[in-house]
């Protein structure tokens, strides 16, 4: 009696498991697992890895200390950098900022009368940024050093500055060749010629990057 039952059970396992669609199903877990990986490496590229050119547009905002008085003001200021992606971490090149503002109902030393005082100022930097790769390659906290020419200029006078700058923010990407960085710099500019004042400002930037791999 037993016998027969085992023969029966057996005969039901074995229809069943023969009917099962066990091949459907592996392959459709294998077909998930393809596609979350071609959705991961539609972000990895070249372009930001090395081998490659960028170009960042950002718009932003600059202080001013208190030391700069009457001398200066904050602003508005637009930045563009150009430069080369080296390897997973390093980018280098060059940053042109230019900015526009001015100082309303301005005094001078001295006299009785005022005026709207208009400053124009560019700034021209080399710099290094060292990223950090978080979230499989999509995000890149970075810091960075600069130096160069900062430039502030009156309807009167130019006046030059060494300018040393550090900066950090984040990047993130958009897809393969375009990224969303935000940055935060902090600039000591030296001046060698007047009395050797030295003034401090602080940017705030944003704006996307775009990267050519060659």
């Amino acid at each position: 009696m037993f016998r027969y039952y085992f023969i029966i059970i057996f005969s039901i396992i074995f229809i069943a498991t023969k009917s099962l669609p066990q091949e459907r199903k592996f392959t459709a877990l294998f077909n998930k697992g393809l596609e979350v990986k071609k959705t991961t490496d539609s972000f990895k590229s070249k372009a930001h890895t090395g081998d490659a050119l960028f170009l960042a547009l950002k718009g932003g905002y600059q202080t001013y200390s208190p030391e700069y008085d009457k001398n200066f003001a904050a602003s508005w200021m637009f930045d563009i950098s150009a430069g080369g992606v080296f390897n997973n971490n390093w980018h280098a090149g060059l940053s042109l900022r230019f900015w526009n503002t001015n100082i309303e109902n301005y005094t001078p030393p001295g006299l009785d009368t005022s005026y709207n005082k208009e400053f124009k100022g560019m700034a021209v930097l080399f710099f290094g940024n060292y990223k950090f790769i978080l979230q499989k390659e999509l995000i890149f906290p970075f810091i960075g050093l600069g130096f160069g020419n900062y430039e502030i200029k009156t309807e009167s006078q130019k006046r030059q500055y060494l300018c040393i700058g550090i900066n950090t923010g984040v990047e993130v990407k958009i897809n393969k060749f375009i990224a969303v960085n935000f940055d935060i710099c902090f600039n000591r500019l030296l001046n060698f010629v007047e009395n050797g004042n030295s003034y401090n400002n602080f940017e705030f930037k944003f704006g996307p990057a775009f990267y050519l791999s060659y």
